[in-house]
């Protein structure tokens, strides 16, 4: 993945960008990503809503009823003005809003190019500030657990899943991680509004098992909760916690937490 520069884009150039072609045959998207939005309780990290943008209008064609309690919006209102360049963005706090906006064209940019070369989608992790229900703006984690890709190879229809951070004192910047497990290797690139470069990151190597755990350890469960979950031994486990604190040079869940969301690993 080669370092890109994070440049500002503003809303009116980020529909230009993100635009595709509409494909030959009808999609419902909520059907196609019927299996993600089964599965997003067991992928979030905290409170959460969802939404599916179809990027060949643009406009959004679902959401979920948790969407009305985490923003100041109701569903109704979110189909209806979605085609508005402006709405998306103005739900983002004006001095993240066309970093965001950069970071997202540069995610839906990099599944493209790594849908045609036939590689494994990329995971994104975007964090930026939005409004809770009574337009107080927290930290929210966006991220595209799933991509409908048409015949020419464009993403047009995108899942895409908000979460609420409000509950974790870590993050303090505007911020987006992508993590590449094309070969089995997590590698970690991240770009920031102060480097304005996507740049690798020097991690540890932390295996898949090992984020399974640590999304455990964030979303609240214990030890017995997480042997239940990943069926796993309890002793188990208790190594794999082991590990990752030497690995991450923390001594408690907490400080393992704070390392966790400092990197945006999650």
């Amino acid at each position: 993945m080669e370092m890109q520069e994070l440049k500002p884009l503003n809303p009116q150039d980020f529909r230009k960008k993100i635009k595709t072609t509409k494909s030959q045959e009808k999609v419902d998207f909520e059907v196609f990503f019927q299996q993600q939005i089964i599965n997003s309780s067991n992928f979030a990290v905290g409170p959460f809503y969802w939404f599916i943008p179809d990027n060949s209008v643009p406009n959004t064609v679902a959401a979920s009823a948790s969407f009305e309690l985490l923003t100041p919006h109701s569903v109704s209102e979110l189909l209806d003005k979605s085609t508005d360049p402006n709405f998306f963005s103005n739900n983002i706090l004006e001095e993240d809003r066309q970093y965001v906006l950069a970071a997202i064209e540069i995610a839906m940019k990099t599944s493209d190019e790594y849908y045609a070369a036939q590689k494994a989608i990329p995971k994104f992790n975007i964090y930026c500030r939005m409004p809770n229900k009574y337009w107080k703006f927290v930290w929210r984690l966006i991220q595209f657990p799933a991509i409908y890709f048409n015949e020419i190879g464009q993403a047009e229809g995108v899942f895409v899943m908000v979460t609420d951070l409000s509950h974790l004192p870590y993050i303090n910047k505007p911020m987006m991680t992508i993590i590449d497990n094309d070969n089995k290797v997590n590698q970690y690139f991240s770009v920031s509004v102060e480097t304005q470069f996507l740049k690798p990151l020097k991690l540890p190597k932390i295996t898949i098992r090992e984020q399974q755990l640590i999304k455990l350890i964030v979303k609240g469960y214990n030890n017995p909760l997480i042997s239940k979950e990943l069926k796993i031994s309890i002793n188990t486990v208790q190594n794999h916690k082991r590990n990752l604190r030497e690995k991450t040079n923390t001594k408690t869940s907490a400080e393992l937490i704070a390392y966790v969301m400092q990197h945006n690993l999650v």
